[in-house]
C-alpha cells in the first residue's frame, strides 16, 4: 500500500487530511505501474497469483513525525480513518481481482526469530521488534486446521482457514 523503501518516489493514494470521505483517493499510480506487472506475471505464470497486500507507511498527515520515512507512529485520532484507508485499498485491489490476503505491517528492522512447520500442513514464521512478535501462518491445504501458538507459558488457540495466510501480533 502506497510507496515503500523500494519505490522510485513517495506517493499516497490520498494524502489530503481534509478528505474524510476519500473523495480524492486515487488508485492511478497502482493502475499505471503495479497492475500491469501483476497482469504480466499472471500471464507468464498461466494463472492467478495469490497477492499479499501489506501497509508500508501511513499517509503523512496521520503520522506523528509528519514524514513518509524515519519512523513515526499513527496519531491516535486517526485510528478509525487508517482502518478505513486500508479497507479502501483492499476494495480497490479486490475489485480488480488481485487480492488474496492482507497482512499486518512488519516493522523495518524486525528480525526473523523462527521458521517452522507446525505440522506438514501449516508453515509458520515469526519476526520480533520492540517487544512485539509478528507471527505469519500459511495453510495451503483445502481444510480448516486448529493451531496453538505458544510463547513461554502462554498459549493462544486459532483456527487457520483453508488456503489462508494469517497474521497475529503478540506483545511480550
Amino acid at each position: 500500500m502506497d510507496s515503500c523503501d523500494f519505490s522510485l518516489a513517495h506517493y499516497e493514494a490520498d494524502g489530503e487530511e481534509a478528505d474524510e470521505n476519500f473523495e480524492y483517493f486515487s488508485f492511478e499510480r497502482v493502475e499505471k505501474y503495479i497492475l500491469p506487472l501483476l497482469d504480466a506475471a499472471e500471464k507468464a505464470y498461466g494463472g492467478k497469483l495469490d497477492i499479499l497486500l501489506s501497509p508500508w507507511s501511513l499517509p503523512v498527515y496521520m503520522k506523528t513525525n509528519g514524514e513518509r520515512n524515519n519512523g513515526g507512529k499513527l496519531k491516535p485520532e486517526y485510528r478509525k480513518r487508517w482502518a478505513e484507508y486500508i479497507c479502501r485499498y483492499i476494495e480497490e485491489y479486490r475489485s480488480r481481482g488481485h487480492l488474496w490476503h492482507f497482512t499486518h505491517f512488519l516493522k523495518a528492522g524486525a528480525q526473523r526469530i523462527g521458521v517452522t512447520r507446525y505440522t506438514d500442513k501449516i508453515e509458520v514464521t515469526a519476526f520480533e521488534k520492540d517487544g512485539r512478535i509478528m507471527v505469519v501462518l500459511l495453510n495451503r491445504t483445502e481444510e480448516e486446521i486448529p493451531v496453538y501458538l505458544r510463547l513461554g507459558e502462554y498459549c493462544a488457540e486459532l483456527t487457520s482457514k483453508a488456503k489462508s495466510i494469517m497474521t497475529a501480533e503478540i506483545e511480550k
